[in-house]
């Protein structure tokens, strides 16, 4: 029964290392970008993984992928910008652009008309 704990305590943090590293190819695809959200509770998972035995090797992905989640991401929380200042982050494609001024334009149009 310990082997299979082990083996899927071991899967399980493959999948949270494996998120993490995911996390940082933000601009590969939009997924990543997504899951990059995700790397402060991942890396608090895996600094919570540290506390249990497992072996060397493991530790140390384990370790590199907290350390990587953990130090790029919070200091950036720490020297945020001061209460008060609003940052509205958006990513709208090229075509849903066009869309929205193709519809300004045919709605302005039909008011000119009537």
């Amino acid at each position: 029964m310990n082997a299979i704990f082990a083996r899927f305590a071991g899967f399980s943090l493959f999948i949270v290392c494996a998120g993490i590293a995911v996390g940082f190819a933000g601009a590969l695809h939009p997924f990543a970008d997504s899951l990059s959200l995700l790397r402060i509770p991942l890396g608090l998972i895996s600094l919570i993984a540290l506390a249990f035995p497992m072996t060397r090797a493991l530790r140390c992905v384990v370790a590199v992928a907290t350390a990587a989640a953990l130090l790029t991401t919070v200091p950036l929380l720490i020297h945020s910008q001061k209460a008060g200042s609003f940052t509205l982050y958006t990513k709208t494609s090229c075509i849903e652009m066009i869309s929205w001024v193709c519809l300004r334009m045919t709605f302005v149009q039909a008011v000119r008309r009537s």
